[in-house]
Protein backbone atom coordinates (compact mmCIF):
# COMPACT_ATOMS: atom_id res chain seq x y z
CA UNK A 1 0.00 0.00 0.00
CA UNK A 2 2.61 2.85 0.87
CA UNK A 3 4.60 1.39 -2.41
CA UNK A 4 1.31 2.02 -4.58
CA UNK A 5 1.65 6.03 -2.90
CA UNK A 6 4.93 7.05 -4.14
CA UNK A 7 3.92 5.69 -7.41
CA UNK A 8 1.24 8.34 -7.47
CA UNK A 9 2.98 11.24 -6.86
CA UNK A 10 5.01 11.24 -10.31
CA UNK A 11 1.79 10.38 -11.64
CA UNK A 12 0.26 13.54 -10.75
CA UNK A 13 3.20 15.78 -11.49
CA UNK A 14 3.30 14.40 -15.00
CA UNK A 15 -0.20 15.66 -15.38
CA UNK A 16 0.25 18.97 -14.00
CA UNK A 17 3.22 19.13 -16.97
CA UNK A 18 0.94 18.01 -19.70
CA UNK A 19 -1.83 20.98 -18.93
CA UNK A 20 0.65 23.72 -19.22
CA UNK A 21 2.00 22.20 -22.54
CA UNK A 22 -1.78 21.92 -23.78
CA UNK A 23 -2.14 25.58 -22.37
CA UNK A 24 0.97 26.74 -24.36
CA UNK A 25 0.06 24.92 -27.20
CA UNK A 26 -3.46 26.30 -27.48
CA UNK A 27 -2.43 29.90 -26.15
CA UNK A 28 -0.37 29.87 -29.34
CA UNK A 29 -2.83 28.81 -31.87
CA UNK A 30 -4.88 31.24 -30.07
CA UNK A 31 -2.78 34.05 -31.17
CA UNK A 32 -1.34 32.80 -34.64
CA UNK A 33 -5.40 33.07 -35.52
CA UNK A 34 -5.84 36.19 -33.92
CA UNK A 35 -2.47 37.76 -35.90
CA UNK A 36 -3.85 35.60 -39.10
CA UNK A 37 -7.27 37.36 -38.90
CA UNK A 38 -5.63 40.95 -38.76
CA UNK A 39 -3.42 40.56 -41.67
CA UNK A 40 -4.61 42.62 -44.62
CA UNK A 41 -6.59 40.80 -47.16
CA UNK A 42 -5.12 42.20 -50.52
CA UNK A 43 -8.19 43.26 -52.45
CA UNK A 44 -8.97 41.12 -55.81
CA UNK A 45 -7.20 42.84 -59.59
CA UNK A 46 -10.67 43.88 -61.02
CA UNK A 47 -9.95 44.15 -65.09
CA UNK A 48 -10.70 47.96 -65.94
CA UNK A 49 -11.60 47.10 -69.52
CA UNK A 50 -15.43 48.14 -70.07
CA UNK A 51 -17.02 44.76 -70.95
CA UNK A 52 -19.17 46.02 -74.15
CA UNK A 53 -22.78 44.03 -73.90
CA UNK A 54 -23.89 44.08 -77.42
CA UNK A 55 -27.70 45.33 -76.84
CA UNK A 56 -30.29 43.53 -79.68
CA UNK A 57 -33.10 46.00 -80.40
CA UNK A 58 -35.89 44.69 -82.42
CA UNK A 59 -36.28 46.48 -85.66
CA UNK A 60 -39.24 49.27 -85.57
CA UNK A 61 -42.23 48.08 -87.15
CA UNK A 62 -42.91 50.13 -89.96
CA UNK A 63 -45.88 52.29 -89.49
CA UNK A 64 -48.53 51.86 -92.20
CA UNK A 65 -48.77 54.28 -94.62
CA UNK A 66 -51.43 56.55 -94.38
CA UNK A 67 -54.43 55.94 -96.58
CA UNK A 68 -55.24 59.35 -98.44
CA UNK A 69 -58.46 60.72 -97.65
CA UNK A 70 -60.21 60.26 -101.05
CA UNK A 71 -62.76 62.97 -101.53
CA UNK A 72 -66.00 61.74 -103.06
CA UNK A 73 -66.24 63.38 -106.95
CA UNK A 74 -68.79 66.25 -107.46
CA UNK A 75 -72.03 64.64 -108.61
CA UNK A 76 -72.72 65.71 -112.45
CA UNK A 77 -75.63 67.24 -113.36
CA UNK A 78 -78.56 64.89 -113.61
CA UNK A 79 -78.86 64.47 -117.47
CA UNK A 80 -82.58 65.24 -118.79
CA UNK A 81 -84.70 62.04 -118.59
CA UNK A 82 -85.01 60.28 -121.72
CA UNK A 83 -88.55 60.75 -123.06
CA UNK A 84 -90.00 57.38 -123.19
CA UNK A 85 -91.13 56.44 -126.63
CA UNK A 86 -95.16 56.25 -126.96
CA UNK A 87 -96.35 53.07 -126.79
CA UNK A 88 -98.16 51.77 -129.35
CA UNK A 89 -101.76 52.05 -129.31
CA UNK A 90 -104.16 49.47 -129.67
CA UNK A 91 -107.37 50.65 -130.89
CA UNK A 92 -109.70 49.34 -128.56
CA UNK A 93 -113.54 47.95 -129.27
CA UNK A 94 -116.17 49.02 -126.96
CA UNK A 95 -118.28 46.43 -126.94
CA UNK A 96 -121.95 47.42 -126.41
CA UNK A 97 -124.11 46.58 -123.89
CA UNK A 98 -127.28 46.40 -125.75
CA UNK A 99 -127.57 44.34 -128.79
CA UNK A 100 -129.46 46.39 -131.42
CA UNK A 101 -132.75 44.05 -132.28
CA UNK A 102 -132.41 45.88 -136.52
CA UNK A 103 -129.59 46.00 -138.65
CA UNK A 104 -127.74 48.92 -139.40
CA UNK A 105 -127.54 50.60 -142.92
CA UNK A 106 -124.16 49.93 -144.31
CA UNK A 107 -121.94 52.91 -145.25
CA UNK A 108 -123.10 54.17 -148.56
CA UNK A 109 -119.60 55.09 -149.62
CA UNK A 110 -119.33 57.30 -153.02
CA UNK A 111 -122.29 58.61 -154.06
CA UNK A 112 -122.60 58.00 -157.82
CA UNK A 113 -124.44 60.04 -159.97
CA UNK A 114 -124.53 59.67 -164.36
CA UNK A 115 -125.08 62.32 -166.19
CA UNK A 116 -125.10 62.05 -169.92
CA UNK A 117 -123.00 64.85 -171.46
CA UNK A 118 -125.24 67.14 -173.60
CA UNK A 119 -123.70 69.82 -175.28
CA UNK A 120 -124.80 72.71 -177.10
CA UNK A 121 -125.21 73.67 -181.03
CA UNK A 122 -124.87 70.90 -183.18
CA UNK A 123 -123.61 67.69 -181.88
CA UNK A 124 -120.09 66.87 -182.72
CA UNK A 125 -117.62 64.80 -182.42
CA UNK A 126 -116.20 64.20 -178.88
CA UNK A 127 -117.16 65.21 -175.44
CA UNK A 128 -116.51 68.50 -175.79
CA UNK A 129 -118.85 71.55 -177.31
CA UNK A 130 -117.39 72.33 -180.51
CA UNK A 131 -118.84 71.52 -183.99
CA UNK A 132 -119.10 68.48 -185.63
CA UNK A 133 -120.86 66.52 -188.04
CA UNK A 134 -122.64 64.08 -185.50
CA UNK A 135 -122.81 60.81 -184.60
CA UNK A 136 -123.13 57.75 -186.96
CA UNK A 137 -124.35 54.35 -186.61
CA UNK A 138 -120.72 52.00 -185.55
CA UNK A 139 -118.64 55.29 -186.36
CA UNK A 140 -118.79 58.11 -184.16
CA UNK A 141 -120.26 58.33 -180.69
CA UNK A 142 -123.93 59.76 -180.60
CA UNK A 143 -124.48 62.87 -178.23
CA UNK A 144 -127.83 61.61 -175.39
CA UNK A 145 -130.10 64.09 -176.99
CA UNK A 146 -129.31 62.76 -180.35
CA UNK A 147 -130.21 59.50 -179.35
CA UNK A 148 -133.42 57.68 -179.25
CA UNK A 149 -133.11 56.23 -176.05
CA UNK A 150 -129.82 56.81 -173.70
CA UNK A 151 -127.45 54.41 -172.64
CA UNK A 152 -128.10 53.20 -168.99
CA UNK A 153 -126.07 50.81 -166.51
CA UNK A 154 -127.72 47.62 -166.09
CA UNK A 155 -128.45 46.33 -162.43
CA UNK A 156 -126.82 48.41 -159.40
CA UNK A 157 -124.26 50.65 -160.02
CA UNK A 158 -120.68 49.63 -159.80
CA UNK A 159 -119.14 51.58 -156.76
CA UNK A 160 -115.34 52.55 -157.04
CA UNK A 161 -113.48 51.25 -154.50
CA UNK A 162 -112.84 54.25 -151.64
CA UNK A 163 -108.52 54.86 -151.63
CA UNK A 164 -107.34 53.65 -147.96
CA UNK A 165 -105.09 56.31 -148.15
CA UNK A 166 -107.51 58.98 -148.75
CA UNK A 167 -109.91 57.10 -146.45
CA UNK A 168 -107.59 56.86 -143.46
CA UNK A 169 -107.32 60.43 -144.22
CA UNK A 170 -110.58 60.75 -144.51
CA UNK A 171 -110.42 63.54 -147.66
CA UNK A 172 -112.98 63.17 -149.64
CA UNK A 173 -114.04 64.62 -153.18
CA UNK A 174 -115.39 64.08 -156.80
CA UNK A 175 -114.27 63.40 -160.12
CA UNK A 176 -116.04 63.60 -163.38
CA UNK A 177 -115.25 61.26 -165.89
CA UNK A 178 -116.65 61.11 -169.70
CA UNK A 179 -116.55 57.63 -171.69
CA UNK A 180 -117.97 55.88 -174.61
CA UNK A 181 -120.42 53.17 -173.88
CA UNK A 182 -120.30 50.73 -177.14
CA UNK A 183 -122.79 48.97 -178.73
CA UNK A 184 -121.93 45.80 -176.54
CA UNK A 185 -122.93 47.46 -173.54
CA UNK A 186 -119.57 47.65 -172.60
CA UNK A 187 -117.23 51.40 -171.51
CA UNK A 188 -114.72 51.66 -174.25
CA UNK A 189 -111.32 51.82 -172.19
CA UNK A 190 -109.46 54.27 -174.37
CA UNK A 191 -112.24 56.43 -174.18
CA UNK A 192 -112.09 56.90 -170.17
CA UNK A 193 -110.82 60.32 -169.01
CA UNK A 194 -111.23 62.46 -166.31
CA UNK A 195 -112.72 66.10 -167.21
CA UNK A 196 -112.64 67.22 -163.52
CA UNK A 197 -110.82 65.98 -160.26
CA UNK A 198 -110.46 67.08 -156.56
CA UNK A 199 -108.07 64.32 -155.96
CA UNK A 200 -105.49 62.02 -158.75
CA UNK A 201 -105.93 58.56 -156.37
CA UNK A 202 -109.50 58.91 -157.17
CA UNK A 203 -109.80 58.44 -160.86
CA UNK A 204 -108.19 55.15 -161.10
CA UNK A 205 -110.94 53.55 -159.14
CA UNK A 206 -113.50 54.87 -161.26
CA UNK A 207 -111.68 53.70 -164.07
CA UNK A 208 -112.10 50.67 -162.59
CA UNK A 209 -115.10 50.36 -161.79
CA UNK A 210 -116.49 51.78 -165.27
CA UNK A 211 -114.69 49.02 -166.72
CA UNK A 212 -116.25 46.45 -164.95
CA UNK A 213 -120.20 47.98 -165.59
CA UNK A 214 -122.54 47.08 -167.62
CA UNK A 215 -124.62 49.31 -169.65
CA UNK A 216 -127.55 49.29 -171.51
CA UNK A 217 -126.74 50.81 -175.12
CA UNK A 218 -127.89 54.00 -176.74
CA UNK A 219 -130.74 53.75 -179.35
CA UNK A 220 -131.15 55.87 -182.26
CA UNK A 221 -133.70 54.73 -185.11
CA UNK A 222 -134.01 51.21 -183.48
CA UNK A 223 -130.37 50.51 -183.78
CA UNK A 224 -127.84 50.05 -180.96
CA UNK A 225 -125.29 52.98 -180.98
CA UNK A 226 -122.23 54.08 -179.25
CA UNK A 227 -122.84 57.25 -176.65
CA UNK A 228 -121.14 59.47 -174.99
CA UNK A 229 -121.49 59.38 -171.33
CA UNK A 230 -120.55 62.05 -168.48
CA UNK A 231 -121.12 60.50 -165.63
CA UNK A 232 -119.67 62.09 -161.47
CA UNK A 233 -118.57 60.46 -159.03
CA UNK A 234 -118.57 62.13 -155.52
CA UNK A 235 -117.00 60.19 -152.44
CA UNK A 236 -118.08 60.98 -148.75
CA UNK A 237 -117.66 58.89 -145.87
CA UNK A 238 -120.34 58.33 -143.27
CA UNK A 239 -119.88 60.48 -140.22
Amino acid sequence: MLQQLLESKPARERSRAAAAVSVIAHTTLIAAAIVATRTIVDPPVVDATPTITPIYRAPDTPRPAPVPRRTPPRPAAPDAPPVPAPAPTTPTVAVPTDVPTGIPDPDPGPVLTMDPVIGTGTPGVGGDDTTGTGGTPGGEPFWGDEVERVAAPIGRQREPRYPDVLRAQRIEGAVTVAFVVGTDGRVEPASVRAVESTHALFEPAVRAALLQQRFRPAEWRGRKVRQLVQQRFVFTLAR
